[in-house]
């Protein structure tokens, strides 16, 4: 997919790709079974924005493009604090709402969503978000052409 991508760019344009590949949430505080709880709603919540948990392409987009005359390629991958009460938590809690009927289970009851809801809220958590990357890279101006082999002179 990537090389038909690629192909379809114009010299000198640039691809630009984005995901959110799977990293756990490393949880700061609380701990014990708070923070066993936020850990596994996370990853779950992971999961099903992204349809199956597992990275949506390679952990390493550089080498891929660069095989493909890309030049140059920038990758940036950011984690930052999420602080209960704030926009990360907050998203979090509302995902968890919007998501209620399927992370229901045997497991996990509507009072441990609940409680996973209030501490999205709490001031008192910190957690690590979720890994953020993104790519950008330049296709060639001018197509790369491989040199041709010299020819030998044929004498008369």
């Amino acid at each position: 997919m990537i090389r038909q991508t690629i192909d379809r760019l114009r010299p000198g344009g640039w691809l630009i790709l984005a995901d959110l590949p799977f990293t756990p949430a490393r949880v700061f505080h609380p701990h014990g079974e708070d923070a066993d709880l936020i850990q596994h709603l996370a990853t779950m919540i992971y999961s099903l924005i992204t349809g199956n948990g597992r990275p949506t392409w390679p952990h390493d987009a550089t080498a891929p493009l660069v095989a493909n005359s890309m030049n140059p390629v920038c990758t940036h991958r950011s984690v930052e604090t999420w602080t209960g009460g704030g926009p990360g938590c907050r998203l979090l809690a509302d995902a968890a709402e919007y998501f209620r009927p399927h992370l229901i289970q045997p497991e996990l009851s509507h009072a441990d969503l609940d409680r996973f809801i209030n501490l999205m809220a709490d001031p008192a958590v910190l957690l690590s978000s979720y890994e953020r990357r993104t790519v950008h890279a330049r296709k060639a101006s001018e197509p790369h052409r491989p040199a041709a082999p010299a020819r030998r002179a044929v004498e008369r």
